[in-house]
């Protein structure tokens, strides 16, 4: 299913994001307007700008409507587009307080 894009490992927090993206990768960072707004052209539109797209649990939880979720599902069949979901860290959300 497309919410299972990427799995978050059993038992403890995931790798911080800076051991995850490489100083010359590309990464979209995808809130939900990004899912909604960008409907069909998701997968295109995302793989012009990045070399792949990144988002947390909460953003996919926020596309709800029946056409938005197809086009979710469309851009993420067959590995296409590879949304990895990932968890701020402990230490990333204490500096924004």
């Amino acid at each position: 299913m497309w919410a299972a894009a990427a799995a978050r490992p059993k038992g403890g927090d995931p790798p911080p994001a800076s051991s995850l993206v490489s100083p010359t990768e590309k990464v979209a960072v995808l809130d939900a307007n990004a899912l909604i707004a960008a409907g069909g052209g998701l997968r295109s539109y995302t793989t012009a700008l990045a070399d792949r797209a990144v988002t947390i649990k909460e953003v996919l939880a926020e596309v709800r409507d029946p056409v938005s979720r197809a086009a979710l599902a469309a851009a993420t069949c067959a590995g296409a587009l590879a949304i990895t979901v990932m968890e701020p860290s402990a230490a990333s959300l204490a500096e924004g307080e």
